[in-house]
């Protein structure tokens, strides 16, 4: 999993790594330009990477609520 960390912080279209319990082992945050983009960064990227097995895809349909104001 070293390789993977190492490996993301070189690819400009993840903005956000995080490191999961559960079935999945990370959740990462994408910006991409264009469905275009989004599906070379998956198939000629993410999935060619030796660690990643597999995938689960969503997208934001809407933001609900976004703050980065701490409850203290």
């Amino acid at each position: 999993m070293d390789v993977f960390r190492a490996s993301v912080q070189n690819w400009p279209e993840v903005v956000e790594c995080h490191a999961l319990t559960g079935d999945m082992d990370y959740l990462l945050r994408v910006v991409v330009m264009d469905m275009a983009h989004y599906s070379r960064f998956v198939l000629d990227t993410l999935l060619k990477h030796p660690s990643v097995q597999d995938c689960k895809t969503s997208f934001v349909l809407d933001r609900v609520k976004s703050t980065t104001a701490l409850p203290l």
